[in-house]
């Protein structure tokens, strides 16, 4: 929201109040929203320019003159005050509407305070003036010359990045609403398959990659960290919208997520109580990365076919604040403990997921690598070794994680482990076993052994019997 719709958010929300005694006081009212209006406009203009609350006395010398209202600067704490003449509807003579701002860290917080009876005049001021203005981004909109669309956009001032607020409701040929139904896309935008949603964005728009996710994530308040599963603790609600949601989010970025669905091909099945979101970054073997938002406060990292249906957030820019710190997709910005980068390595096809780590100074020092090098098939139904390497390739992250917290205790070892599963026609892993290591570090290779006893693999007729080769080393 930028500081001119929420002055006009203010000023409609002094014009409704069912209560009234008549529609004369329903224009009554509207007096106290353009000052009130003012009043936000000139505090969020302050804060853009200096990062600080205006001097009230500075910025409102011309209080206006009302038949109704006495408007007044109120000095502790800083707003202004209007301040009923005569008795309206059921607020008495001399009762107040104050609005007041302050600044807590990175947020501009605006507040209400309101006489017994004026309330019935003004209803919804009081949730009104609960907004909070996050400044480390900005608001504003966007036309699509294609169809039309407006969509609203926040800007990160942090990265340089200029996100659409609303999923993309372009249609093309191959694009779905949820449960097929047409007011789901105007309520949701549309949902595309991979292919279709690499094309569907705007020009000088495009499909975020797990850069531009990550930076979102940083601006929303991650520190870098991921919980197993790789969820991203407390980020999630930050970005949902505030309402629509069984557990609603806060929405500090006005990133508004809604619950868009998505439709899952191989099941033939929408699912509704998701908001899933494509990013552009394809895995070597076919899936692409994803991020989805549930019932709870967590973003959760998704792998999905490209032939589902999710939604797509377009964004741009961030071109200008990576050539000024000299940051390459290698070497992401200090901001964050630690980054992905998903890719193929010198040793051929096998998935390299290399981890990034900085020192105190933010200095990259280390790029650790982890690869899966080989899997065989001793004993099996109908499972084969790439349905296994496909899901090794879906869990390497977990893996990264536990390298990189063996290596901040004991650095410069590396080496391979080969584990021996067994797994049961329901995908459960029934055992499994270190078959080999080099890296001369026992505990590491236990948790290594224990994370993956607790992955889930395909269907199968039968148990399958394989092992599993994992190569975990430092690249610079």
């Amino acid at each position: 929201m930028n500081k001119f719709s929420f002055t006009m958010l203010l000023i409609s929300a002094l014009a409704s109040f069912a209560n009234a005694d008549s529609q004369k006081n329903i224009e009554i009212a509207k007096e106290i929203g353009p000052v009130f209006g003012r009043y936000v406009a000139l505090q969020e203009a302050m804060v853009w320019a200096e990062k600080k609350v205006g001097n009230v006395k500075e910025i409102l010398l011309n209080l206006p003159t009302s038949e109704n209202f006495d408007f007044r600067e109120s000095e502790s704490p800083k707003g202004v005050y209007a301040v009923a003449k005569k008795a309206i509807g059921k607020c008495p003579k001399g009762g107040k509407w104050l609005i007041t701002s302050h600044l807590e860290d990175e947020t501009l917080k605006f507040e209400c305070k309101i006489d017994a009876g004026c309330e019935s005049l003004t209803p919804t001021l009081k949730s009104v003036c609960g907004e909070k203005v996050n400044l480390n981004v900005e608001f504003g909109e966007m036309k699509d010359s294609r169809d039309g669309n407006v969509y609203k956009t926040v800007k990160s001032r942090s990265f340089d990045l200029i996100w659409m607020a609303e999923n993309l409701n372009y249609k093309t040929d191959g694009s779905r609403c949820l449960l097929d139904k047409k007011a789901n896309c105007k309520k949701y935008g549309r949902l595309y398959t991979w292919n279709d949603a690499m094309k569907a964005c705007p020009a000088g728009w495009r499909v975020p990659d797990v850069r531009d996710w990550v930076h979102l994530f940083v601006d929303a308040g991650w520190n870098g960290e991921f919980a197993p599963k790789k969820k991203i603790l407390g980020i999630g609600k930050k970005l949902k919208s505030k309402n629509g949601w069984k557990q609603n989010g806060t929405d500090n970025l006005q990133f508004a997520a809604m619950q868009g669905g998505a439709a899952v091909v191989r099941k033939n099945v929408f699912v509704s109580d998701i908001a899933a979101f494509w990013s552009s970054t394809d895995y070597p073997e076919g899936d692409v990365l994803a991020y989805g938002l549930r019932d709870d406060d967590d973003v959760h990292t998704m792998y999905e076919a490209k032939e589902d249906f999710l939604s797509v957030r377009c964004v741009k820019g961030g071109e200008k604040k990576q050539a000024k710190e000299n940051k390459s997709p290698e070497n992401p910005p200090a901001k964050k403990n630690s980054d992905v980068e998903i890719g193929k390595n010198n040793s051929g096809s096998a998935l390299s997921l290399l981890v990034t780590g900085e020192n105190s100074k933010g200095v990259n020092s280390y790029t650790l690598s982890v690869s899966v090098k080989d899997v065989k098939i001793i004993s099996s139904g109908n499972r084969i070794a790439k349905n296994l390497e496909k899901v090794a390739q879906q869990r390497n992250p977990g893996l990264k994680h536990v390298y990189k917290k063996f290596w901040d205790m004991k650095a410069g070892f590396s080496g391979n482990v080969v584990l021996k599963l067994t797994i049961a026609p329901n995908g459960d892993v029934i055992s499994c076993s270190i078959e080999s290591s080099t890296t001369g570090y026992s505990d590491f290779d236990k948790e290594i052994e224990k994370t993956v006893s607790r992955w889930v693999f395909y269907k199968s007729d039968a148990n399958t019997v394989a092992t599993i080769s994992f190569s975990f080393s430092k690249l610079q």
